[in-house]
């Protein structure tokens, strides 16, 4: 399709012909006329390369060509009744994610929205290249090809705003998932001094007992369940450990596991 246009513009492009090969002369341009096989055949003729060098070259200089073509039509053409539309530009203001599970997702939906508008662009342009017969056809393409254009755009939009909108979900969820496990260690350590301090009255109130006192009874406290482990002079002694335990405040529960020893 591209050298349907050069050859149908070759007066246009004859200097820049000259440009890209210089041994070529102004007769050699008119015999080739715009056709690719003539242009390859002068080429090597003037050149003395093959003919795989000579389209690799003419390969080369299509694209140039073309995109000469396309500028000068969109600098100089004057569509009767319709002003020259504006290129659409569209911009992703940048915004920081807190919550990296979304950023990946978030990043892979705007480039492709991006890719989708560049692309549909590039398109307009190509319709107003292509359509040099028909004025009123080439308008209704472009206006066409604008449209998609700013379709795309805003569906560009509305996936920010929504994956914006997910990650601001997570990160309140996050943020009562730690207020909650917050509140859980506050408990804990609360009940941690609790049991600590029961620990600490029940061993006092042993300790001034005149039986219990040396027999090195070992207390500990989880829950506020007491447990009671080591030796006991006597059954009334073992047994009297158990009341003086269970009146600590905040016991909820004594567990004797004393050996009488006699």
């Amino acid at each position: 399709m591209n050298w349907n246009r050069i050859e149908g513009n070759w007066m246009q492009l004859k200097g820049k012909a000259l440009e890209q090969w210089g041994k070529l002369t102004d007769d050699d341009l008119d015999v080739i006329a715009g056709k690719r096989d003539q242009l390859a055949g002068k080429i090597q003729e003037r050149y003395g390369c093959t003919q795989e060098a000579a389209e690799a070259e003419i390969e080369r200089w299509e694209g140039s060509a073309t995109e000469r073509l396309v500028q000068e039509l969109i600098t100089s053409r004057h569509w009767p009744g319709r002003p020259m539309p504006a290129p659409t530009t569209v911009t992703c203001d940048t915004f920081f994610l807190h919550n990296t599970s979304q950023t990946g997702e978030l990043t892979m939906t705007i480039t492709r929205r991006t890719q989708i508008v560049l692309a549909t662009s590039a398109a307009a342009f190509a319709l107003v290249a292509c359509g040099q017969s028909e004025d009123t056809t080439v308008g209704q393409k472009v206006d066409n090809a604008i449209e998609q254009t700013q379709t795309a755009t805003n569906e560009a939009k509305q996936d920010i705003q929504e994956a914006a909108k997910d990650v601001q979900q997570d990160i309140q969820s996050a943020a009562s998932d730690i207020k909650r496990e917050g509140e859980q260690a506050v408990e804990a350590a609360s009940d941690s001094a609790t049991d600590l301090a029961i620990t600490a009255k029940v061993k006092t109130a042993l300790a001034a007992d005149d039986q219990l006192s040396a027999m090195g009874i070992n207390v500990d406290t989880a829950g506020t369940v007491v447990s009671l482990r080591g030796p006991a002079p006597n059954k009334a002694a073992a047994e009297r450990a158990t009341v003086l335990a269970q009146a600590v405040e905040g016991v909820s529960a004594v567990n004797n596991m004393l050996v009488v020893s006699q």
